[in-house]
C-alpha cells in the first residue's frame, strides 16, 4: 500500500468511527463471524461473533450499522461460519443491549438477510445521567456468540478532539 492510500484509509475511519467530526452521523463498523472452536468458552454456539470496532464512539441521533461476514470477510474462508453446510443464515444474527434504559431504537436489533442491522442512538444524559458505556451482545440463533462490545454514547474525552458535537 502506499503511503497515501494508508493515511486516506485512516482519516475515513476516523470519520466513520469518532464523533466530533461534522460528517460522522453515521456509525458503521463490521461483525466477523468464524467457527467456534473453543466451546468452552462459548457453549453452545455454532458460531463466533467478533465486532471490528469494539468500542463505538457516539451522540444521540447517530445512526450505528453493522454489517455481518462470514470468516474473515471472505465467506470462502476456511473459518467461516457455516450452518448445516451452507452459508450463515445472517438473519439469526442479534445485537441484545443490556440497558434498561434502551439506547437503540429496540432492545434487540436483528439482521436483515444481507447481513445489514441498522440503529439509532437514543440515549441523551437527561435520561441516563453519568452512564457513558452502554453494553450490548452478539447472538446467533439467539445463543451468545461473542464478547461484550460497547457503544459510548456522549463521552468527554473520547475520540480525537474529546466529545462529540452534542456536549463539549
Amino acid at each position: 500500500m502506499t503511503r497515501a492510500t494508508i493515511r486516506a484509509s485512516l482519516v475515513l475511519a476516523a470519520l466513520i468511527l469518532f464523533p466530533g467530526f461534522p460528517s460522522a452521523l453515521d456509525r458503521t463498523t463490521f461483525i466477523f463471524f468464524t467457527t467456534n472452536t473453543s466451546p468452552t468458552l462459548f457453549p453452545g454456539a455454532k458460531c463466533i461473533g467478533i465486532i471490528a470496532t469494539e468500542t463505538i464512539y457516539a451522540n444521540p441521533g447517530d445512526i450505528v450499522r453493522w454489517k455481518v461476514k462470514s470468516g474473515h470477510g471472505d465467506p470462502m474462508s476456511q473459518d467461516a461460519c457455516t450452518d448445516g453446510g451452507k452459508p450463515m443464515d445472517k438473519s439469526k444474527v442479534t445485537l441484545v443491549f443490556k440497558d434498561a434504559d434502551t439506547i437503540m431504537e429496540g432492545m434487540t436489533l436483528t439482521s436483515d438477510a444481507g447481513g445489514n442491522i441498522f440503529g439509532t442512538i437514543k440515549t441523551s444524559p437527561t435520561t441516563t445521567p453519568n452512564r457513558i458505556a452502554h453494553k450490548y451482545s452478539v447472538q446467533y440463533g439467539s445463543v451468545p456468540a461473542g464478547p461484550d462490545p460497547e457503544i459510548d454514547v456522549d463521552c468527554p474525552g473520547c475520540g480525537p478532539g474529546g466529545g462529540g458535537p452534542t456536549h463539549p
